[in-house]
C-alpha cells in the first residue's frame, strides 16, 4: 500500500487493510520522499515520515491484528513504488484515487499512471470508500491477451470469488447516418451480434460463470460506456488489462485504461500483460 499521507491515501490503507483481513496477507505500506530539492528539506520530510509511517504500520498490527511492515524510499515515487514492489514480490499494489489536476497531468502524467507504467505487477486504485469486501465486479474487456491475462489475475488474487461477476464490451457500430439506410433495429446490426459472439466465446475460453453478459454499443466513448454500465450494476470493482510496451511507447496508457483511472468512483484494477 502507497501512500502520501493525504485523505485520498486512506482510501488505499482502508482497501488494503480489508484485503489483508479477507486474504491474511501480509501488508507492506511505504512512502517516497521526493529528494529532488534541498537536502534540509528531504531529511525533515523524511524523518517525519518515517515517524508517521511507524505509526500507521503500527496501528495495523496493533488495532487491526495485521501482518504489517513499513518502507521508507528517497526518489521518484512511481519508481521507487514499482522497485519495492519487485524487491518484496508484492502480488498487489494498491494506491489511492487520481489527483484530478487535469493541467498538470496532460504534460507529466499522474503519479498512478506512471506507476502502473512503471511496474508489471497488478495496481489497484481505491477510488471508493471500503467497508466490505467486494460484492459486485465488472470485467472489462476487448477480447485481447492483456483482458484474458487481467481475468486470470483476478481469479488468482481472490478477487472474483464469492462475488457477483458481470463481464461487460463497449463495442463500436457503423455510423449512423449509414445505419439510418437500413430497417434494421440496433440489436440486430452485424457488430452487435460479433459482439455479444465473442463475449459468449471469451467468457468460455476462461471458464467464467457471470450474472451477466453485457455488449453495449459506445456512444460518446469506450470508457464512458463502461462507467454506465458500472454504474448501472452498482460495482464496486472494475477489472481491465493493459499493454506494457517499451518506456519510449509507454508515454501514455491505452486511452480507455487512462480514462476510466481518471474519471472512475469505482475501485479499478489496472493488469499489464507483463511477466514479473
Amino acid at each position: 500500500m502507497a501512500t502520501d499521507f493525504s485523505a485520498r491515501a486512506d482510501r488505499a490503507i482502508r482497501r488494503g487493510t480489508l484485503l489483508a483481513r479477507q486474504f491474511s496477507c501480509d501488508l507492506l505500506v511505504t512512502h517516497v520522499v521526493d529528494d529532488d530539492q534541498a537536502q534540509s528539506l528531504v531529511e525533515a520530510e523524511r524523518w517525519e515520515a518515517q515517524v508517521l509511517l511507524e505509526k500507521l504500520a503500527a496501528s495495523l498490527r496493533d488495532f487491526d491484528g495485521l501482518r504489517c511492515e513499513s518502507r521508507l524510499a528517497l526518489g521518484e515515487p512511481f519508481e521507487q513504488i514499482a522497485i519495492m514492489a519487485r524487491a518484496e514480490d508484492a502480488d498487489l499494489i494498491v494506491i489511492g484515487p487520481y489527483r484530478r489536476d487535469r493541467l498538470k497531468n496532460v504534460f507529466i502524467g499522474a503519479t498512478a499512471e506512471r506507476i502502473i507504467r512503471a511496474s508489471p505487477r497488478p495496481v489497484l486504485m481505491a477510488n471508493g470508500l471500503a467497508a466490505a469486501p467486494y460484492e459486485r465486479v465488472l470485467v472489462a474487456t476487448d477480447f485481447s491477451a492483456e483482458s484474458r491475462r487481467a481475468v486470470e489475475t483476478a481469479k488468482n488474487l481472490g478477487l472474483l470469488e464469492m462475488t457477483q461477476v458481470s463481464v461487460a464490451h463497449a463495442y463500436a457500430v457503423a455510423r449512423q447516418s449509414l445505419r439510418a439506410l437500413t430497417d434494421l433495429g440496433p440489436e440486430d446490426h452485424p457488430e452487435t451480434f460479433a459482439a455479444k459472439a465473442q463475449l459468449t466465446a471469451f467468457v468460455a475460453a476462461l471458464a467464467l460463470d457471470p450474472a451477466d453478459q453485457i455488449a453495449e454499443q459506445i456512444t460518446v466513448s469506450a470508457a464512458e460506456t463502461l462507467r454506465g454500465v458500472a454504474a448501472r450494476m452498482r460495482a464496486e470493482l472494475v477489472i481491465i488489462g493493459t499493454s506494457q510496451r517499451s518506456p519510449l511507447a509507454q508515454a501514455w496508457l491505452s486511452g480507455v485504461a487512462q480514462d476510466l483511472l481518471r474519471f472512475a468512483d469505482t475501485d479499478i484494477l489496472v493488469v499489464p500483460n507483463a511477466a514479473t
